[in-house]
């Protein structure tokens, strides 16, 4: 007779049972712990959309992860002129060294609050639109920045200066966009960034020259807007991986004689005195700086490369002022008299606020919307094509 196979398991010890137990129970009440602290100490700060949860706090610190303050559409003139002031939220959320990403966008940071230093896995700043005046040298000890977006307020005093050595020692950052500082007299060096894979720079009317790029094998997109003292360009033969090259608006270098020919009739080159813009001066130096590979940077991208756009557009846009502003009484895409004579539309362009423009483009732009369906006010929009 065949007896049946014994049953070789064991029984687990209580003991085991016992201690996994009393060890979730551990763990169930710390993570509800950390969770009650952290959802405490940050729920005033609603501009905290992501934080860590931490079972053990100092104070009121909030952990916070990503803070984000934004009015992507400012309505009235006083909102534009004295957007509210974040140094102290900044400061209070970045105390506690856990912040990765800061964006601000009309609200008022007028320097960095030293807590920031701490925070030294902070990945993406963006600064628009709010009066940035200063970028303090310890920046620079960002090593895991990728994203570093700085743009000026017209009318405000904004960038004059950036450390030199700013991007010595950022080996992960990716993107910089750099604009609207019309005061801005230098560009540090990029050598310490050579994963870096776009840069902007746009509305700098002092800046002259531009720091080598040498190191930057990875630079896919470079874009130069705007810059009319811009008197000539780097080696960029060692841009093996460029995909996108643009010069746009007046900038000397188109008709300097940088690219082989003098000619200061062109639009770029002449003294343009509405937007404060001094006539150009031929430039001295060999053409492209004697640099075969640049030469085939400017003919491989030639479409993208110093085009003219309407006489009207060469000169740079001023501050929306109060008149704009408060003739549009906070009514989007309503009909407005400009100033000078003409029709105008109520428009928010790149998140400034609300104002009178007298660009045929945004009024075209808005029409096409309306045709395609976008919701409007039958009131408001009937000129521009809006039925009930």
């Amino acid at each position: 007779r065949i007896k049946p196979p014994r049953n070789s398991q064991r029984p687990v010890p209580r003991v085991f049972a016992v201690f996994f137990f009393a060890f979730s129970v551990v763990v169930w009440i710390f993570a509800n712990q950390a969770i009650t602290n952290s959802n405490a100490r940050c729920s005033k700060y609603p501009q905290c959309v992501v934080y860590a949860y931490r079972w053990k706090l100092h104070g009121e610190v909030c952990p916070c992860r990503i803070l984000i303050d934004i009015d992507p559409a400012p309505q009235t003139y006083e909102d534009w002129i004295h957007p509210i002031d974040v140094y102290n939220t900044v400061q209070a959320l970045a105390s506690s060294g856990e912040l990765r990403a800061l964006q601000l966008i009309n609200r008022q940071l007028l320097e960095l609050p030293n807590e920031l230093l701490t925070c030294r896995y902070l990945s993406s700043i963006n600064l628009i639109y709010t009066g940035i005046q200063n970028i303090p040298s310890w920046a620079k000890k960002f090593k895991y920045l990728q994203i570093l977006h700085l743009e000026g307020k017209l009318g405000r005093q904004n960038l004059r200066t950036l450390p030199e050595d700013l991007f010595s020692d950022m080996p992960w950052l990716s993107t910089v966009h750099v604009a609207v500082h019309p005061k801005l007299g230098n560009f540090p060096c990029l050598s310490g960034a050579p994963n870096l894979q776009s840069v902007t720079l746009a509305w700098l009317l002092e800046l002259r020259t531009l720091p080598p790029f040498g190191d930057l094998r990875h630079l896919q997109t470079l874009r130069l807007v705007l810059m009319p003292h811009l008197e000539h360009l780097p080696d960029l033969s060692p841009l093996i991986d460029l995909s996108e090259f643009t010069l746009l608006r007046p900038i000397q270098l188109c008709c300097n004689g940088f690219r082989g020919t003098c000619d200061l009739a062109d639009n770029f080159c002449v003294e343009n005195s509405a937007s404060g813009i001094p006539a150009a001066s031929c430039f001295a130096g060999e053409p492209f700086l004697g640099s075969v590979g640049t030469q085939k940077m400017f003919e491989k991208f030639n479409a993208s490369i110093c085009q003219k756009l309407p006489s009207d557009l060469l000169v740079v846009p001023g501050a929306p002022t109060k008149q704009t502003i408060e003739m549009c009484d906070s009514k989007p895409f309503a009909q407005c008299e400009l100033p000078g004579g003409g029709i105008g539309i109520c428009y928010n362009t790149r998140m400034q606020v609300l104002s009178c423009y007298g660009d045929e483009n945004y009024i075209t732009l808005r029409r096409y919307q309306i045709q395609m369906g976008q919701r409007c006010d039958p009131i408001l929009e009937k000129w521009l094509g809006c039925n009930e």
